[in-house]
């Protein structure tokens, strides 16, 4: 972007031009696609950040967690968040308890020991790792809670009541990184992308960042391609 203007406007001092692109950026007209690269914003495209939001109960156990664990990092997220972007509405919503791999057995623990009720009453509690044992639990429940490893610099940002949450980019890797977890998700997952990309302005360089953490990039880019192809056609 600088480059361009540079060449536009030869005779600008480069002070002047980086507050310009600034200032489009913080009044919206310009979305940020990474590092350097933007994007003018579309009249039917959501210029805030996506924060995926967390039912009430959810939000009662991460403040709990963050009293009990201070120097814990723990991130929460509910699978509801992203329903809205899909066709066929799975039959079961996940709550995820993301912590360090270290603290997972301890934050479980204490979950469990944790009084309860409304949903997390009936709804199975268990380790990622433990997540085909659900189907065994006689419940009526429609909410399995899941306490998964938090995967280190992921993408994390604050909701409004100050829990860490994941980035729209962090869940889009995640969802095809930890299929064993979101594989009700799998069928969904280009018209998935396609939303997001849709609704809100996606940092590629985040999201490839985190994706190649998770060794997945490849598999990441293939979901990424339709939208290139789509850019060409319409500067075409």
């Amino acid at each position: 972007m600088l480059v361009a203007l540079q060449q536009a406007y030869p005779n600008a001092a480069t002070s002047t031009l980086d507050w310009y692109i600034h200032t489009l950026h913080e009044t919206g007209q310009l979305i940020r696609r990474g590092r350097g690269r933007y994007e003018v914003a579309g009249q039917s495209q959501a210029q805030k950040r996506f924060v995926p939001s967390l039912p009430n109960e959810l939000t009662r156990l991460g403040k709990s967690l963050g009293e009990q664990f201070p120097l814990l990092t723990t991130c929460l997220w509910s699978t509801a968040a992203v329903h809205s972007f899909t066709v066929q509405q799975p039959f079961v919503t996940y709550w995820l308890v993301e912590t360090e791999r270290d603290a997972v057995d301890t934050v479980l623990d204490a979950i469990l020991r944790r009084q309860r009720g409304g949903t997390l009453q009936k709804a199975p509690t268990l380790r990622t790792e433990d997540i085909r044992l659900a189907q065994r639990y006689n419940t009526d429940s429609s909410v399995c809670l899941l306490v998964k490893p938090l995967i280190s610099e992921a993408p994390l940002q604050q909701d409004s009541n100050g829990l860490i949450v994941p980035t729209a980019e962090k869940i889009l890797v995640d969802l095809v990184a930890d299929r064993k977890i979101f594989d009700l998700f799998a069928e969904e997952l280009p018209n998935m992308y396609t939303e997001f990309n849709s609704r809100f302005a996606l940092n590629l360089d985040r999201l490839r960042r985190y994706a190649r953490r998770r060794h997945q990039l490849p598999n990441i880019e293939n979901y990424l391609q339709p939208f290139f192809n789509l850019q060409s056609t319409q500067s075409a």
